[in-house]
């Protein structure tokens, strides 16, 4: 997949035609729902746009394996496991018993089973749905919706190709053995099929099987080796224990044992769909892009579409357009940064002085102090003489002061007497120019008269006159000295 043509360190994920260009997510938010039922559009020629899924960076089913032993010990899983170790527990009930009533369990238990067994595969088929979705969590076990055709039509197909790889052994007998081959290897397309698509034509027609091999590739021929090693597990387990004299056990462990593995096997074919659903088609439209709430993809849109007008220096049209966006969002942060770079950028200084004192207030608003001194500095490059609101000017000034910039906090505040009689808090006026004036080598009898009135403006035996009558005193006895 080609590179976004204005992020170089991002996937284009639409793709224009006509411009030659790829946009990635951030140029051109939003998903199908945010298209008003149109054909995604161009930012810069309004032609329609392809999409490419950008494929995520999965682990293959091998590296995880781990995650599908574990899979059917989950309580659905569980429950099933149980049911099966109840039912062969009733069949091997009582060996002792005569040839009869060990006949009539065996009916018994084997009907049981039998049902087992369909309900194995069943659920089996639910866990590759389940999981080709990415639900870790395992299916409901006695799901009302569940199709029980769907183990019937497996069941079926696998007959129908074992069927005709059987007609043509009468033919030829290396025809047979390569079809018997091709049949084997395609089990898990054939069950992955009737998994996702429910139906028995899809999962017979060898074009489609085969469509789903090619396209997984390589790691379908891992799949099948996975798939037929551990559909064996339970017979693997009876060959551990083939010294064991009890032949109950033996029979518990081969059933519950082959299930087990079966359901590991299942969840294996799931997660492999997952993994390879944008070359399967399996990618739902949602996948066209990640649709958003009206509100965030305007926004968005916004952002998207003012940069790419901007990186194609269309600088008019990119302020016009976020411009509009401002006047539905008014207080929206992104788009207030978003004009203030574009004023920045140009000789507009009268709009970049009535922007800057919203987006200032809107910082400070927000808590959001150091972007608004930050921000500052940038508009006094732009407009020298430019200063906010007072409360917001003194805030910035502190900021100054905490970061050592002495001189920029004694600049911003100015003349304390030339603020407006409304700004309440004067006495924290006079104490910062005072303690800014200290560090910057500002006369130390000023310092001291900065301190005094400070000392003088505020409450009475608060934290702030003390520290005031404490520079003033500390100033005074330093300008002693200095004599």
């Amino acid at each position: 997949m080609s590179s976004c043509s204005y992020h170089a360190d991002k996937q284009g994920s639409w793709h224009c035609p006509s411009c030659i260009k790829s946009f990635c997510t951030t140029c051109f938010p939003g998903g199908e729902k945010n298209f008003d039922g149109t054909s995604a559009r161009c930012p810069l020629c309004r032609s329609e746009l392809t999409f490419s899924v950008e494929d995520e960076d999965l682990p293959p089913f091998w590296r995880i394996s781990w995650q599908f032993f574990r899979y059917p010990l989950q309580l659905q899983p569980m429950i099933l496991l149980g049911l099966l170790f109840l039912v062969t527990q009733i069949a091997m009930s009582d060996l002792s018993a005569t040839v009869t009533e060990q006949a009539g369990q065996l009916v018994v238990g084997g009907v049981l089973a039998l049902a087992l067994f369909i309900m194995v595969i069943h659920y089996g088929l639910a866990i590759i749905a389940a999981l080709s979705e990415e639900q870790w969590q395992a299916p409901k076990l006695f799901d009302s919706e569940s199709n029980i055709l769907l183990t019937f039509k497996l069941l079926v197909a696998l007959f129908v190709m074992y069927f005709f790889a059987g007609l043509l052994s009468m033919v030829s007998h290396s025809l047979a053995v390569i079809a018997s081959v091709l049949v084997t290897l395609s089990i898990p397309a054939v069950t992955m099929v009737i998994a996702l698509t429910h139906s028995l034509r899809d999962a017979t027609n060898p074009a489609i099987l085969a469509g789903v091999m090619v396209r997984i590739g390589w790691s379908y021929l891992l799949l099948w080796f996975a798939y037929t090693a551990v559909s064996n597990g339970g017979t693997a387990l009876v060959w551990l224990f083939e010294g064991t004299e009890s032949i109950k056990f033996l029979v518990t462990l081969l059933v519950v044992g082959s299930a087990y593995f079966s359901l590991v096997a299942y969840a294996m074919m799931g997660y492999t769909l997952f993994v390879n659903r944008n070359k399967l088609g399996l990618g739902n439209a949602e996948q066209q892009g990640v649709s958003l709430q009206p509100a965030e993809y305007d926004c968005q849109r916004v952002l998207g579409y003012s940069h790419l007008l901007l990186f194609e220096g269309r600088k008019k049209q990119a302020f016009e357009m976020v411009k509009d966006g401002l006047r539905r969002y008014p207080n929206e942060m992104r788009l207030r940064e978003r004009m203030h770079r574009l004023l920045m950028l140009s000789e507009q200084t009268e709009l970049l002085d009535k922007h800057s004192q919203r987006y200032l207030a809107l910082l400070h608003e927000k808590g959001n102090i150091g972007a608004a001194a930050r921000t500052l500095d940038e508009v006094i490059t732009k407009i020298p003489g430019f200063e906010p609101e007072p409360e917001l000017r003194y805030a910035i000034a502190n900021i100054y002061f905490q970061q050592g910039r002495f001189d920029k906090a004694e600049a911003l505040i100015g003349e304390p007497e030339s603020w407006p009689a409304s700004y309440i808090d004067r006495a924290g006026l006079y104490l910062l120019l005072a303690k800014a004036g200290l560090e910057s080598g500002r006369p130390l009898q000023s310092v001291a008269e900065l301190a005094a009135t400070a000392g003088k403006l505020a409450t009475p035996a608060s934290q702030q006159q003390l520290e005031a009558q404490q520079l003033n005193q500390m100033a005074l006895k330093m300008a002693e000295h200095s004599e």
